[in-house]
């Protein structure tokens, strides 16, 4: 039998298949049956998907060793002999022979990765393995499936196969020279429903739920590892196919890369909103690396410039160093008047004003540390001024998320914090000594969009006033708004973290240099 077979990308219309071709008897065993079908070249599906682009379709080819199924007239199923191809080098077409008795008007056809022994089956692989960027020959050993209906006579039938697996093509890409010389060598993708697993095929599509081997994760293997030197979506670079359970699903992908200069591996991760990953389409999902590439900015507390602002050639970029002199630090107000903290929000108190303005205040900070359910994370990836790390971050949820969850408005968490059932303004009163113990457990596919995620990229301390970078890699500290109310001198609240084990809310005296992120607080 002829079959060419294609998936429709994500937007298009579903398989089709063209007029069916006679086949002569030359090379078809005596007694066998031959079911045969085309698809038009435009469209994309089966056991090879090969040329797809972003967007747009795929060109698919048999396989010398995929076989069909097909329900004879006892209703019994049978399995094909291997594809054979008489049109080389086209595999889109392939000839399928099958021993028994075919004399219906139509039968029954199942493309499956499993033998059929009663119900049809299929596995969803949840652990997949793709040979090479842009190649989707794994699709039929992954779960790639399908159903139709054979139409024909005296020996020769032809189908349209409807395939009833959804398929995702995930392409990252990055402009840090740090993240471009690693390789992706897996991708973990984690619903908040079952994805892989054992179904059952019928026409009407998959089981709703998995009949045994349920899974929510599915991890994309990538042998050797897939270039990321690219800074635009290049699908030819690391375009990488996986087979899914169709439905509604929201997924966290954590791609995971691997440096062989440091030998540091670990993830990126990524959150996808609820959506319909439909049957029969390859679905596009695209991924700017770069949002764990931090800047080079660290300031003094509501400075109007970053404390190397003019100096940055001196700047240190990893951790213990210091320029050779000084000179190069914030020394003063006076020496250095917009690199120094503003001193004249002590006096009379006031919320920051330049560069800390838009950064959470201190019951903000506290809203965090207490209700947001902080999760180490030892895998995530960062890079900072050239260098790569590892670990020690936090998730911490989504300010709206808190809002939600305890029953209060943005404007209640703006205003202070709320402990048996007393409301303190630490912005004018009150001392915080507020600190809790992150969970070891990862935000999952349900909660990842309702998280942010903090870095530790340390601080800038004095050093005798020569200003050395201190503990990146270990301690996250980020200014808030506000200065501390009750300081003789200088003095402003912050979160800190320590090596992912504690978030707490602290005060630095002047003369630090950290983080002010109000972009990552959300």
């Amino acid at each position: 039998m002829l079959l060419a077979l294609t998936l429709i990308a994500a937007g298009c219309a579903n398989d089709e298949v063209a007029k069916n071709e006679q086949q002569g008897a030359n090379g078809i065993p005596a007694g066998t049956t031959v079911f045969s079908g085309e698809t038009r070249p435009s469209t994309t599906t089966r056991t090879a998907i090969v040329d797809h682009t972003k967007g747009g379709s795929a060109k698919v080819i048999w396989a010398a060793t995929d076989k069909i199924w097909v329900k004879d007239n006892t209703n019994t199923w049978h399995e094909s002999d291997a594809a054979s191809f008489h049109e080389l080098p086209n595999k889109a077409k392939a000839m399928f022979t099958l021993n028994g008795t075919y004399t219906g008007a139509t039968h029954d056809v199942i493309y499956t990765n499993l033998p059929i022994t009663g119900t049809p089956q299929v596995e969803i692989k949840s652990t997949q393995t793709q040979s090479a960027p842009n190649n989707f020959d794994h699709a039929g050993a992954s779960g790639d499936c399908g159903v139709a209906t054979a139409t024909g006579g005296s020996g020769k039938y032809g189908f349209k196969l409807d395939h009833k697996a959804s398929y995702l093509c995930l392409i990252p890409r990055t402009t840090d020279a740090i993240f471009q010389r690693c390789k992706l060598i897996k991708i973990e993708v984690s619903a908040d429903n079952d994805i892989a697993g054992t179904y059952g095929i019928s026409s009407a599509g998959l089981s709703a739920s998995p009949i045994s081997g349920a899974s929510k994760e599915i991890t994309l293997h990538t042998g050797a590892g897939f270039d990321l030197n690219t800074s635009t979506t290049d699908i030819t670079k690391n375009g990488a196919y996986m087979v899914i359970a169709p439905g509604t699903h929201k997924l966290k992908i954590r791609y995971w890369l691997k440096d062989d200069v440091t030998n540091i591996e670990g993830t990126i991760t990524k959150s996808i909103p609820a959506k319909q990953y439909e049957a029969g389409k390859i679905h596009d999902l695209t991924a700017n690396l770069d949002t764990r590439a931090y800047d080079n900015k660290y300031y003094m507390w509501d400075a109007q410039k970053d404390c190397w602002y003019g100096h940055e050639s001196a700047q240190p970029t990893a951790n213990d160093e210091t320029p050779p002199t000084t000179g190069h630090y914030p020394q003063s107000a006076a020496t250095d008047p917009d690199r120094w903290h503003n001193q004249g929000a002590l006096s009379p108190l006031q919320q920051a004003s330049n560069s800390c303005k838009d950064c959470p205040n201190v019951n903000e900070m506290i809203w965090y540390v207490m209700k947001g359910e902080a999760r180490a994370d030892n895998d995530e990836l960062y890079t900072l001024m050239g260098h790569l790390y590892k670990g020690n971050g936090v998730w911490l949820k989504k300010q709206s998320k808190i809002a939600e969850d305890e029953g209060v408005t943005i404007a209640d968490i703006k205003a202070g914090y709320t402990e048996g059932g007393v409301t303190t303004d630490y912005r004018t009163s009150g001392e915080s000594h507020h600190y809790s113990l992150p969970s070891n457990i990862l935000p999952t596919a349900e909660e990842c969009e309702n998280y942010f995620f903090l870095p530790p990229l340390g601080m800038y301390q004095s050093a005798g006033g020569l200003g050395m970078l201190s503990f990146v890699g270990e301690k996250g500290c980020y200014f808030s708004s506000s200065p501390y109310h009750d300081a003789p001198s200088h003095a402003y609240y912050d979160l800190i973290f320590n090596y992912g084990t504690q978030i707490m809310i602290s005060h630095f005296v002047g003369g630090y240099s950290l983080r002010a992120e109000p972009t990552l607080f959300k």
